[in-house]
């Protein structure tokens, strides 16, 4: 689905809850525009949940991850961010080659995450994205 206000790529975004795993909205992480949410079967879907990454080795998996790294570290701050207000036990970033295996951060994690994302957005050049970043470890502390 292309976004309507920058035309670049949307992203399915979830709660992330066991509960509610397969209830989406479209999001763009270009530019924060939000589809209104709806539930469709992602069974049938091309874009299978948060970021779908497949691979069959170690070297595949590392070429997907530096394919999707922009995808992925935005992921990591928005739901990080969502779910020290809300209270999840874990977030979710990517399904590996099926909907059964996760890749997700503990809170035990988030702080060492947000700062490789800051890292990341540094390297980029993406100062905004490094403030949200700054911002959210500051948080993150004072929890």
């Amino acid at each position: 689905m292309t976004c309507p206000k920058c035309r670049n790529k949307m992203w399915v975004a979830s709660s992330d809850t066991p509960e509610e795993l397969f209830n989406y909205r479209f999001e763009c992480t270009i530019c924060g525009y939000i589809e209104a949410e709806e539930d469709f079967d992602v069974a049938n879907d091309g874009i299978n949940g948060p970021v779908f990454l497949t691979f069959k080795d170690e070297k595949e998996f590392e070429i997907e991850i530096d394919k999707l790294e922009f995808e992925m570290q935005t992921r990591t701050v928005r739901e990080i961010d969502k779910s020290i207000i809300d209270g999840s036990d874990y977030v979710i970033i990517a399904w590996l080659n099926t909907r059964e295996k996760l890749l997700g951060i503990v809170p035990e994690e988030y702080f060492d995450h947000i700062v490789r994302a800051r890292e990341y957005f540094e390297e980029i050049e993406d100062y905004e994205r490094c403030i949200e970043c700054k911002k959210l470890e500051t948080k993150i502390k004072e929890l």
